[in-house]
């Protein structure tokens, strides 16, 4: 997840981001114009990663409204140095 992404007005999309392997887990973040999201859009999975340790997958889903269009979100974790990022932009019905 770096660079742009276009989502549909009204319509849910997601965004993943994952970590590399780590012990303990990578506890990632979702930021919205540099705002905490709330658990509610968010499901993580956890799967064993390489030297015992586990690799977090972390997937964020919102809907495209018109009031986020060119919206920051960012995902990361400061104990793993992550951090990634992406500009939404919310395209009108005759525009896609």
């Amino acid at each position: 997840m770096n660079g742009n992404s276009i989502a549909k007005k009204g319509k849910t999309f997601s965004l993943t981001c994952t970590s590399g392997s780590s012990n303990p887990p990578a506890d990632i973040v979702w930021m919205l114009n540099q705002e905490v999201i709330s658990d509610d859009n968010i499901f993580t999975s956890h799967t064993p990663g390489g030297h015992h340790g586990t690799i977090v997958s972390s997937t964020l889903v919102l809907i495209a409204h018109p009031e986020r269009n060119g919206s920051k979100i960012v995902c990361g974790s400061n104990d793993m140095g992550l951090h990634k990022s992406t500009t939404l932009y919310v395209m009108g019905e005759s525009n896609i």
